[in-house]
């Protein structure tokens, strides 16, 4: 079998539903390195069951989840998972309708040693 190691899935429309099927894949993947999810319909629901795979994925390094509508409450659901995974290097939540939750983040960041970029740019953060 060939697994790919980039899933370039931007701009796809990919709602609460594609995102509940594709975190079936992604708790089983061993390949994927590299995921693309930007430019989609995330919302708060759907970033929770992306979380709930992240928590169980090893492969995943970089993740682009930028312009999205994943809010406060998605980022912070998102964090927690970052607690637990720690194989993500790089994540993106630009432009993301991101208001607050930082201090969720930051959180992640004192247990998850491996992030080394987030990217929140055009966001509204207002605890940071």
């Amino acid at each position: 079998r060939y697994w790919s190691s980039v899933i370039d899935l931007v701009g796809n429309e990919i709602d609460s539903d594609g995102i509940e099927e594709l975190a079936k894949v992604l708790k089983m993947n061993q390949s994927i390195t590299t995921l693309g999810l930007s430019e989609n319909h995330i919302c708060t629901d759907a970033a929770e069951k992306l979380a709930m795979a992240l928590k169980v994925n090893s492969t995943i390094s970089s993740l682009d989840l930028g312009h999205n509508n994943i809010g406060s409450p998605g980022m912070e659901i998102l964090a927690m998972a970052l607690k637990v995974n720690s194989t993500i290097s790089t994540i993106n939540l630009s432009s993301n309708r991101i208001s607050s939750g930082a201090e969720k983040l930051a959180s992640a960041l004192e247990i998850n040693k491996g992030l080394m970029h987030i990217d929140l740019m055009f966001n509204e953060l207002i605890d940071l």
